[in-house]
């Protein structure tokens, strides 16, 4: 607003305001613009006093990359919704750095322990809380809340499921070191934090779950995926193939095999099959809750998916690719709280669109594409016949048997060992006491052993912990030993393995009415 004399001017703004639609915005622009020059004694008519800039920002906001993986090119790119009224414009898609959430899990735990670690898509962690002792006072729940825990869960669980005690139990067995190398350099992922005297930066457990400084973008993230999906060759992405001068002369080339091609082994060949084989799971999975079942491809391609949610819902991820293309889609508020008067916002959830947005995407680019499969199993995988409760071979009814693969040289070497029964007390869930007296009904409980009390754990969670609100009972697979007092778990001598293992298992026990 300029000075009666046009001399000097007063700025004035409200900004980061949020509505519901843009009839409310242009309202409350309208009411603030009233108000200010009321206050010069201006109106809306004295337009030679005042000059305004009006931006509105449609929300929420999207970023989408489309990428071939098997040379890097990106092939369609979203900077965000709204009409394009500037050059240079802010791109979601490479600007905008997100928490990643839940698709972080692959690229620094689960990816790295297939492939630096040996171990399996059916070695098990323990999906109960982390000892909070252990960990300098870090717990995690899962996402669905902290009222339910699946105990003995593989790695190929904790992708189809997206659990985030598993993942979090992988990076700390594996190292946060290795983990943040795969990111960093393996994957590419360039706004990590490295570790300094003074700080941890990324390399902590925290990163599993998407807990970033800085996050990540986009394109990155798409760049890091289209590894897996290329068979463990990353690509940097590219926007062009060839550069000439004026005189034809070539002075860039990033076709397939070109001078300035950046590419390297990110994960070895059978890896990265058995991580896309685990991803697959996420979509049409054997195992049972998967994370990303709405996703479809009208001409019966597979999909290999994995999905992403930052806390308080303020980012959706989704990135999944078919054997033709890769599509990362992420959806969001540039700012998720706005403050300010003239009726905003000062909080609006999230909506979760991300999955019907890549189906209409992918469906439309696959519309005149044949069926097509992904890359046939290499050379170096084997199958063994395992318990989904130890990742060991199926051994008896306890166990809950399937088929997995394995990079030959990790196969389990051993039977199941790990089911354990017991009659506990319908009431109460505990065994009865050594009498044998019980105030109620008895029934069969089977579960498996551990070698860590659970009702010692759920003690500490509620001195330490209280707001998780732990109990024992919530782990199914939890069967207490025989006194209430003391219901701890058993652990099994080594001795009771048997040392040889069968030379096919695959039809081994297949009898799993007892689980």
């Amino acid at each position: 607003v300029y000075t009666e004399d046009m001399d000097d001017y007063d700025n004035y703004g409200l900004y980061s305001l949020l509505y519901r639609t843009e009839a409310d915005a242009n309202w409350a622009i309208d009411t603030y613009r009233a108000d200010v020059l009321e206050d010069y004694g201006l109106t809306v008519m004295d337009t030679d006093r005042y000059v305004e800039n009006i931006q509105i920002t449609l929300q929420p906001q999207l970023s989408i990359v489309l990428m071939d993986p098997s040379n890097g090119y990106v092939l369609g790119m979203s900077a965000g919704r709204g009409e394009k009224t500037v050059d240079m414009a802010y791109n979601r898609a490479i600007d905008s750095l997100r928490q990643p959430g839940s698709t972080f899990k692959v690229l620094s735990a689960f990816a790295p322990a297939i492939d630096g670690a040996n171990l399996t898509a059916a070695t098990v962690y323990d999906d109960t809380p982390i000892n909070p002792e252990d960990t300098e006072g870090w717990s995690p729940y899962n996402w669905w809340g902290s009222k339910l825990y699946f105990g003995f869960s593989s790695i190929r669980l904790g992708i189809s499921r997206s659990m985030n005690i598993i993942a979090a139990r992988c990076i700390i067995d594996i190292s946060p070191e290795l983990g943040y190398k795969y990111a960093s350099e393996n994957f590419g992922i360039s706004t990590l934090e490295p570790a300094t005297t003074e700080s941890d930066g990324d390399v902590t457990a925290t990163m599993a779950l998407g807990g970033l400084i800085n996050g990540v973008s986009n394109l990155e993230l798409s760049t890091a995926y289209a590894s897996i999906a290329n068979g463990g060759i990353y690509n940097e992405a590219t926007f062009y193939t060839k550069v000439y001068d004026h005189d034809g002369n070539l002075l860039l080339d990033k076709t397939p095999g070109g001078e300035h091609v950046e590419s390297h082994e990110a994960l070895s060949p059978q890896s990265a099959w058995i991580v896309q084989d685990m991803m697959i799971d996420t979509v049409s999975g054997r195992m049972g809750w998967e994370t990303a079942k709405a996703l479809y491809l009208n001409n019966g391609c597979p999909i290999a998916a994995k999905t992403g949610t930052s806390n308080d819902y303020i980012d959706y991820w989704i990135t999944a690719w078919s054997p033709y293309y890769l599509c990362t889609i992420w959806q969001g508020y540039d700012m998720m709280r706005y403050y300010g008067d003239y009726y905003s916002l000062s909080y609006a959830p999230n909506s979760d669109d991300r999955e019907t947005m890549w189906n209409a995407i992918m469906n439309d680019i696959h519309a005149d594409l044949e069926y097509k499969d992904f890359a046939d199993m290499p050379e170096g995988i084997t199958t063994a016949y395992v318990c989904q409760k130890s990742g060991l071979y199926a051994s008896s009814s306890a166990c809950y048997g399937y088929t997995e693969y394995f990079i030959e040289g990790t196969e389990p070497g051993r039977w199941c060992n790990v089911h354990t029964a017991g009659e506990v007390c319908s009431e109460t869930g505990f065994r009865p006491s050594e009498d044998g007296t019980c105030t109620t009904t008895t029934e069969q409980k089977y579960g498996v052993y551990r070698d860590y009390d659970l009702l010692e754990l759920e003690k500490l969670l509620e001195r330490v912990e209280p707001g998780m609100g732990f109990k024992a009972e919530y782990v199914p697979d939890y069967v207490p030993s025989a006194t209430e007092v003391c219901p701890g778990g058993h652990i099994v001598e080594e001795s009771s393995v048997p040392e040889t293992v069968p030379e096919d298992s695959s039809e081994e026990n297949t009898d799993t009415d007892g689980e």
